[in-house]
């Protein structure tokens, strides 16, 4: 019986994660990053970030309450790290964040993300170009 549960709670746990991929907790809001261009070196690339409320399976879009602000950003491998060229947004309806112009520039000696930030809460997404 024990093992059962612990597996049960495991499930649920692993199934929750799915449906929140990255969870800003001050707004106990979700949000999901999705490239409609790209990401690639050198030249625009676009994504889109949604937004819901922790919990909600279908995923209704939500406006966040705090400011939203993405930015690109450089781990790089000597320990720095530092920004990219700037980034515009629009909300172009309610939760959901459209950006077109985002540039990550190659030949650099480390990896880019993107913050993504509400209010005071920020969150990095890995961008994987191949």
């Amino acid at each position: 019986m024990k093992k059962l549960l612990v597996l049960l709670t495991t499930l649920v746990s692993v199934n929750i994660l799915a449906h929140c991929p990255l969870y800003f907790s001050a707004e106990d809001l979700c949000a999901d990053l999705e490239w409609t261009n790209g990401p690639a070196y050198n030249v625009e690339s676009g994504f889109e970030v949604s937004f819901w409320r922790n919990g909600d399976h279908n995923h209704e879009l939500v406006s966040p309450e705090a400011e939203v602000s993405f930015r690109p950003w450089m781990i790089m491998s000597n320990g720095h790290s530092h920004g990219g060229p700037a980034m515009t947004w629009q909300e172009v309806e309610a939760g959901l964040f459209e950006i077109n112009d985002a540039r990550f520039i190659g030949g650099m000696m480390g990896y880019w993300q993107v913050l993504i930030k509400v209010g005071d809460e920020e969150l990095a997404v890995k961008v994987e170009i191949e």
